[in-house]
């Protein structure tokens, strides 16, 4: 029986690497690793840059809860649509979405910025409205991709190595996703420019 494992295993990545020579597979690899491009800069610096323009952490942290919520009512919702003949066709709707996401995550912290350009200072309902509604919107984008990105993998995925080629078509999708995130974050210092304000001068007091 060992012997039998032992050979199967070898069978298996013997017939996955066959699938990595189609041309096909290749390109589709090629898309993996460079379709989250666009959306690099909005998943890793967001966050950074809210904080950094002074919205409070514990704010941020009090909409956890409902993004938690919504990613699982995305894919409940979604579902039905994925596991048609084209769950692609999900994904791709998704891409638009991300993008125009990452416009409105733009515009909300120039927001935040102005809101936030006095110490102490407390944006009204206005500001937290729309920095729930982007957020929202930006995680039910992202959702919809990955379900539909894991929809199509389940689609593709040979029978007899589906296991290993789903473990392969999801580590090259998270390294597309890893990759330019961190690239986003090693350019984010070197790309920014700060300005300094020279503090008020104190009168004095004769």
């Amino acid at each position: 029986e060992e012997e039998e494992e032992e050979a199967g295993l070898v069978e298996t990545y013997r017939q996955l690497w066959k699938v990595l020579q189609l041309g096909p597979v290749q390109q589709f690899i090629a898309v993996l690793l460079t379709c989250k491009i666009g959306f690099a800069v909005t998943d890793a610096a967001t966050t950074l840059k809210f904080v950094e323009y002074g919205v409070p952490k514990e704010s941020i942290a009090y909409f956890a809860p409902a993004f938690v919520g919504l990613g699982v009512v995305v894919p409940v919702v979604v579902g039905k649509f994925t596991n048609g003949p084209r769950p692609l066709s999900i994904f791709l709707l998704g891409v638009p979405l991300r993008l125009a996401s990452g416009l409105f995550l733009y515009l909300v912290l120039r927001a935040a910025k102005a809101a936030f350009a006095e110490p102490g200072a407390e944006p009204g309902l206005w500001f937290w409205s729309l920095f729930l509604l982007s957020t929202a919107f930006n995680n039910m984008a992202s959702s919809l991709m990955f379900v539909a990105q894991m929809s199509f993998f389940a689609q593709v995925s040979d029978p007899k190595i589906g296991g290993t080629y789903m473990t392969l078509l999801n580590t090259i999708a998270n390294l597309g996703s890893k990759w330019p995130t961190s690239l986003a974050l090693a350019l984010l210092d070197p790309l920014s420019t700060k300005t300094c304000r020279a503090a008020s001068p104190m009168r004095t007091q004769h």
